[in-house]
């Protein structure tokens, strides 16, 4: 993204926090519009569409940002939190499985993951990804420099 398309997508992102999706939207809208190649951008109009309840319009959003960046782990967890929120809980499962394929140390996906599993009754499963996800984060803290 460009300078001008940086402070934008910063401006957008204080509506999004201020609860303000439709303005959020709106600037998101038109850095898109500057270029239609900014994943990032999709990616927080999708969840902010999410918030207002546009789940489709929040799935096609981020399925743009994937095609943008294929490789971005937290896109492919986006979608599964949307498809989770639809109840296409197996596609969920399939887009937060290929989220952890992408970071195996995200500890969110693991998270995300451990919610499916809950919502299809695999308490076990669930449990396992949970745990993981607290070791992950227990890790990121440690490392952190005070």
């Amino acid at each position: 993204m460009e300078k001008q398309q940086d402070d934008l997508f910063v401006d957008a992102q204080f509506k999004l926090m201020d609860g303000d999706y439709d303005g959020g939207i709106a600037i998101l809208d038109l850095v898109i519009e500057q270029d239609p190649t900014a994943a990032k951008a999709y990616q927080a109009r999708a969840v902010a569409k999410c918030k207002k309840g546009n789940l489709d319009q929040a799935l096609t959003d981020i399925e743009t940002a994937i095609r943008c960046e294929e490789g971005n782990a937290r896109y492919h967890y986006h979608k599964s939190g949307i498809l989770m929120q639809m109840d296409a809980l197996e596609a969920a499962l399939d887009a937060v499985d290929h989220a952890i394929e992408l970071d195996q140390s995200y500890p969110a996906a693991y998270l995300m993951r451990s919610k499916i599993y809950e919502k299809m009754g695999d308490l076990d499963q669930s449990n396992i990804d949970l745990n993981r996800a607290m070791e992950l984060k227990k890790k990121e803290v440690k490392c952190v420099d005070w």
